[in-house]
């Protein structure tokens, strides 16, 4: 009868192991696949955005500027001058960037179904990380945050008025410009090159020509208009060390 029952007890010792390990195999495939399914769609840097208000916005430190979930296993990120694509690991509910820099993982915390916070204090140097937004209905594989950045800062209508001509402009957080001289396009800069074009502490635009080419302005925004500025000639063989000179012309906004 001992026998029996040691023996019993032993079948259903295996048995609940086995179901245990079943229920924990279970839990952790679905953490994963909630924690993928956590990240899908396009998401841009909140945190930066809320600070161009009150910063030259090339100074702004970031990691990334978008992230760009169109698979389960990897992430489309967009630095501002360059987009790569990066693995990702989804690992008892925790889903890390693998390699995200210096061969070390960047994990992503869920707050809930419109955001998520990028653990990038480490990179940044900040204290707080960085929170990234949720996009509605975002192209695949097609940036959006520059035309984010652009409705914050200097989209929206104008006229200029010189006293003799008076003329309606429009700026659009597509980048398009309408009704300025011979102006086409504009870009704010934010990283690459151009953080570096000026010494003075100013946001800098280029204004797109027809033919193509490019003028660099530094620009100051008040309440009801913004003010361009001119920048000094580029110096042969040095890069950037340009200085704002003249006001080149003053929008006002429309009402």
């Amino acid at each position: 009868m001992f026998k029996l029952n040691l023996k019993l007890v032993i079948i259903l010792l295996l048995a609940l192991l086995i179901l245990f390990g079943g229920v924990i195999k279970f839990l952790s495939r679905n953490a994963r696949e909630q924690s993928s399914l956590a990240f899908q769609g396009s998401f841009i840097n909140f945190s930066f955005l809320n600070q161009v208000d009150a910063k030259i916005v090339s100074t702004i430190p970031f990691y990334a500027i978008e992230l760009n979930f169109f698979r389960k296993d990897s992430v489309l990120i967009n630095f501002g001058f360059e987009s790569s694509k990066f693995n990702l690991q989804h690992f008892q509910g925790k889903t890390y960037i693998k390699n995200a820099y210096q061969n070390k993982d960047l994990q992503l915390l869920t707050a809930d179904s419109l955001f998520f916070v990028l653990v990038d204090s480490a990179f940044t140097g900040l204290k707080e990380n960085s929170v990234f937004k949720k996009i509605q209905n975002p192209k695949r594989n097609e940036f959006v945050f520059s035309s984010a950045l652009n409705n914050e800062i200097i989209a929206g209508n104008y006229f200029f008025d010189d006293g003799k001509n008076r003329a309606e402009i429009k700026f659009s957080d597509n980048g398009k410009i309408v009704g300025l001289k011979e102006f086409t396009n504009y870009e704010i800069c934010f990283s690459g090159d151009c953080a570096t074009e000026v010494l003075d502490s100013i946001n800098l635009i280029s204004l797109v020509l027809k033919n193509g080419s490019f003028e660099y302005y530094g620009f100051k925004k008040d309440w009801n208009k913004v003010d361009f500025y001119k920048l000094s000639p580029p110096i042969v063989n040095i890069k950037g060390e340009r200085k704002i000179t003249d006001l080149a012309f003053t929008l006002y906004k429309a009402k």
